[in-house]
């Protein structure tokens, strides 16, 4: 089992709710909590016989770019800390999937296709690392993974949704099943399942971008596509990214970075606007970032993303083989 050195990636999160939330004002108070429902993934996942494939909590459809999500695996230590790696397919087709040469010219790229078996799932796997006790998250990037935030979101909200021992199933007047969630078998006050989170801040560019928004005058956007593929069938991948609007960018071959530049002025309404897109973005993806210059501040360029609490730090990993 040879060793490795890697550089790990990690990003700090807060969870701001996670449980069951009543609709109505009235008395009734949220219950459940992350070390819950953790602990509720872990009984669920290591129950006798269950499979990789039924670990799903969310239905994927055709028309959506959600990526199916199962649970890898899910470790726990005497501290309460739990380590959560989801399984994020990518799309395959005929159980194909396609790549293509970066290196070949525009329209002229061949397509490579790999065949798996009917029970393989092929995918990628994203590292999550969470303290219960202070509801906070890391996200754990090795080499180019994605951070995989936004499938493990929509898992963790499927598991509330549909597995947890405080959904309650039954069939109404019409014949038709229905689900509620509830405390216990007497209370009878509507309750919604939620996941909420955000990534953790520190003060910094943010704090000293919105009290001197009247003097912007430029925004820079940079990001990087990362080598995975999105395909369909025998189709050259296409690939699109809408810079200003912080859309989210399909994804390459090779890894290519990308720098927009744009000279702007920004009410504090547009600059939070555009603050919350850019935390979106970058909670999907980790590799988007949007800067500002100042004027009077000749080539300082105030990043949000040093905002953020992140890190980089080098771990010594056991490598297995096919992992």
């Amino acid at each position: 089992m040879p060793r490795v050195n890697e550089n790990v990636k990690i990003a700090f999160y807060e969870i701001n709710k996670c449980g069951y939330y009543p609709f109505s004002r009235n008395n009734a108070r949220p219950f459940s909590s992350i070390k819950e429902t953790l602990e509720g993934i872990y009984d669920w996942v290591h129950q006798e016989g269950t499979t990789l494939s039924q670990t799903q909590t969310f239905e994927v459809s055709e028309d959506s770019d959600d990526l199916l999500t199962l649970c890898y695996d899910i470790k726990r230590n005497d501290s309460g800390e739990y380590i959560l790696v989801t399984w994020n397919a990518i799309p395959a087709v005929n159980n194909e999937v396609a790549a293509i040469k970066g290196t070949e010219p525009v329209g002229e790229a061949s397509v490579v296709t790999t065949q798996f078996g009917e029970d393989d799932i092929p995918g990628y796997a994203t590292y999550f690392w969470f303290f219960p006790g202070q509801n906070i998250f890391a996200t754990v990037r090795l080499h180019h993974t994605v951070n995989g935030h936004v499938n493990m979101r929509k898992y963790i909200l499927g598991y509330l949704q549909g597995m947890s021992k405080y959904v309650y199933r039954y069939t109404n007047n019409d014949g038709e099943e229905e689900v509620s969630y509830r405390p216990n078998e007497q209370d009878n006050n509507s309750y919604r399942p939620t996941f909420f989170t955000s990534q953790k801040k520190l003060p910094g560019e943010i704090d000293v971008l919105r009290a001197r928004v009247p003097k912007i005058n430029k925004v820079i956007q940079t990001t990087k596509l990362e080598p995975l593929l999105k395909t369909s069938h025998s189709n050259l991948v296409r690939s699109a990214l809408t810079v200003l609007g912080l859309a989210s960018p399909s994804v390459q071959q090779q890894e290519v970075d990308l720098r927009n530049e744009m000279r702007i002025s920004v009410s504090k309404n547009e600059f939070d606007e555009i603050v919350s897109n850019w935390e979106d973005e970058f909670s999907s993806s980790g590799s988007f970032d949007v800067g500002f210059t100042l004027s009077g501040e000749s080539g300082k360029v105030y990043w949000l993303s040093r905002s953020l609490a992140k890190t980089e730090i080098p771990l010594m990993f056991d490598r297995q083989e096919g992992n």
